[in-house]
């Protein structure tokens, strides 16, 4: 019985640290509570962060902003003509002040896929807050080519 005690002492203590190797991320929650768009965030990046949801009318919030990059430019077919589609994308604005993690959502064309994802990991911002204090956050873009 003692072996088993500390056995479970020892898990107990071990466990929590294996929760905690995700780095976590922020959600702003829009009002009423997890919409859509913030569940398409947590589906596609939940395997790689711990977001944490939280409700703006209960916090301090300031949103990242953003201070570099540009939108991607437009893709071409191998025939030259432009390509027209969508795509959507969930990334994290990290500690400082990259997109990390562009995951696409939604994409209509994988050139797209590929120049979205390209545009976004040139992005800079100044980092947002969260009751004063520096937060990684999570965001969804579209692109409309």
């Amino acid at each position: 019985m003692k072996i088993w005690a500390s056995y479970l002492f020892l898990l107990s203590m071990v466990s929590p640290a294996f929760g905690q190797d995700k780095p976590v991320a922020y959600n702003n929650l829009s009002p009423g509570g997890r919409t859509a768009p913030d569940q398409l965030v947590h589906d596609a990046l939940d395997k790689q962060y711990d977001i944490v949801d939280f409700e703006l009318a209960k916090h301090a919030y300031t949103s990242p902003r953003p201070i570099a990059g540009s939108t991607p430019h437009t893709a071409t077919a191998d025939d030259g003509t432009a390509l027209h589609g969508h795509v959507m994308l969930a990334y994290v604005v990290t500690l400082d002040g990259h997109a990390a993690s562009p995951t696409v959502i939604k994409c209509t064309e994988p050139k797209l896929c590929r120049l979205a994802i390209e545009a976004t990991l040139t992005w800079r911002f100044d980092v947002g807050t969260l009751d004063g204090k520096k937060i990684s956050t999570v965001a969804l873009q579209e692109f409309q080519f």
